[in-house]
């Protein structure tokens, strides 16, 4: 092998190794930025919220700090606007539905972090929170059932 086509093969070789190792280490930066932060670095899982009784856009302000969301309100439905807070180690979705309780706002999600708040549909649903319903059978005649209802026949 000639000296010159080993030479080019070897500086090949190391720009390669090169760009290699500056892709990696582009695709740690955020990692590495956010350890720094003394953040964790997740896109998902649970946070640990400590955020007390205070205005709605305080609250949002605090639950921004904790998971990095970008919320999108407009001034006008936080005015005079409490939110309860919230405590505990959740997912963002499950604190923000605390946050948000009794506001008569909810949220919309635009992007992976990205929400927006919008005044709650007065429609004909309601949301209800989960309950458990249990009975045991038993057998009865149809006429010592009380009744409640009128039912006539033709």
């Amino acid at each position: 092998m000639s000296p010159r086509l080993s030479r080019q093969s070897s500086s090949t070789s190391g720009m390669l190794s090169l760009l290699t190792a500056a892709i990696l280490m582009a695709g740690s930066a955020p990692l590495m930025a956010a350890a720094a932060d003394g953040q964790p670095a997740r896109n998902m899982g649970d946070y640990s919220f400590a955020i007390p009784q205070q205005s709605l856009v305080s609250a949002l302000n605090a639950f921004t700090a904790v998971t990095g969301w970008q919320v999108g309100l407009p001034a006008e439905l936080a005015q005079g606007v409490a939110s309860p807070g919230v405590r505990g180690s959740l997912p963002p979705e499950k604190a923000l539905d605390r946050l948000l309780v009794g506001t008569n706002l909810s949220y919309r999600k635009l992007g992976d972090n990205n929400i927006v708040l919008e005044k709650r549909s007065t429609g004909s649903a309601i949301n209800l929170q989960q309950m458990t319903i249990s009975a045991t059978r038993q057998e009865q005649s149809v006429e010592s059932v009380p009744g409640t209802g009128h039912c006539s026949h033709p």
